[in-house]
């Protein structure tokens, strides 16, 4: 019966391995018990005698044996009395024990990322191993600005970054890797601005950004409202500037939104002044303007009335008053006004009759009358005269 105890050991030290020995029919000084070791499945086994304190046996694998870049060393043992032979495990030379060779552990630790605002980077390197010491490799751009030779270097730059860590008892080594990765990309913005109209006193400037989501908006000039969105309002024209940045990174672009003012008031001419007479009861308006695709609206005072059309240019009216037309622009919603009066002139001429005398020597006679006014007049006697 063999019992063994397996622990890890360190590269480049001398293990003493011993088997437990026990026979009930042979004295322990009478039985030949040997150790067999090899650093390598690869290899052939190596046989050592041990020495006997009590009923254990002991022998040593040579520090020779236990390579830094080693895995395990695989053993067994064997006990004879001279006609019979056991080993430990009883499979042996099949079968084996092992015991790892532990590794200088090098732990470069977790990658890393520099941003628009974190210029610098500390690495995270570490070791289970106690003891070691620390060494760091740039490359692929790397740098390293202070602590080359810490377990926590700081770098300002992307690259690669090779942990070398060294076990001073023994020089065996250990190497990780940590990446460094560069993020400087900025939000790509597209800005775009409203117009101030007359019934518009308030105008929007707005931002597309992508990325959309993790990001913090800045406007200058300050807005009335919005501010810290994607879209801000405000009541003045002009450039509206919003720095648009990543909060993860820190990085940031900026774009601008142009606010314009159109409170431009259409043309209105609601036409001449007209007239209303005995035989003229009704006339057209003719309001007019030279604004494209504006709109006519007329109201009537002191008398007025709009018998059709108060919402063209040329209504219809049939009473004397004010009217005043409204002309509104449809893109700005600006409009303006102008007045026509229409009057009445239904006064009869002022006339004056006279008749002369039938004689026997004026068989003709004139009946005559003086009309005020005497031009731009008609005349219709009757009876039919001569």
């Amino acid at each position: 019966t063999i019992a063994l105890d397996n622990i890890c050991q360190k590269p480049k030290t001398n293990v003493q391995l011993c088997a437990w020995v026990t026979d009930k029919d042979t004295p322990l000084a009478s039985l030949t018990v040997n150790l067999f070791y090899r650093n390598s499945p690869a290899s052939s086994y190596t046989s050592v005698a041990t020495t006997r304190t009590d009923s254990t046996f002991c022998a040593t694998v040579p520090s020779s044996q236990l390579l830094c870049t080693g895995d395990s060393i695989q053993y067994y043992f064997t006990a004879s009395d001279g006609e019979h032979t056991v080993g430990s495990p009883p499979t042996a030379p099949v079968g084996h024990h092992a015991f790892p060779i532990c590794p200088t552990n090098a732990n470069a630790g977790p990658d890393k990322q520099l941003t628009c605002s974190v210029t610098q980077v500390q690495l995270s390197g570490s070791s289970t191993t106690t003891g070691v010491t620390f060494s760091w490799l740039a490359s692929n751009g790397g740098h390293i600005v202070s602590g080359g030779s810490t377990a926590t270097p700081t770098v300002d730059a992307a690259g690669t970054y090779v942990l070398t860590v060294t076990d001073p008892t023994n020089n065996c080594t250990g190497k990780d890797t940590a990446l460094v990765t560069l993020n400087t990309t900025k939000p790509v913005l597209s800005c775009l601005g409203d117009t101030l109209t007359c019934d518009s006193t308030q105008a929007t400037a707005s931002v597309i950004s992508s990325p959309s989501v993790g990001v913090t908006y800045l406007w200058t000039p300050a807005p009335v409202s919005g501010q810290g969105t994607s879209a801000a309002r405000y009541n003045t024209s002009g450039a509206k500037k919003v720095v648009v940045t990543i909060t993860a990174t820190g990085c940031k672009d900026s774009c601008t939104a142009t606010i314009v003012q159109n409170i431009a008031v259409p043309n209105a001419n609601a036409g001449s002044d007209k007239v209303l007479t005995c035989l003229v009861t009704q006339i057209n308006l003719s309001g007019s303007s030279s604004t494209p695709g504006a709109t006519f609206s007329w109201g009537a005072f002191s008398g007025g009335h709009i018998v059709s059309g108060g919402n063209t240019a040329t209504p219809l009216v049939d009473a004397a008053g004010t009217y005043i037309l409204t002309v509104r622009n449809p893109v700005n919603h600006c409009s303006a006004q102008d007045t026509a009066i229409v009057i009445i002139d239904r006064a009869k001429p002022v006339l004056t009759c006279t008749g002369d005398e039938l004689t026997c020597d004026s068989l003709l006679a004139t009946a005559s009358v003086v009309s005020n006014p005497a031009v731009g007049v008609t005349y219709a006697w009757n009876p039919a005269p001569i």
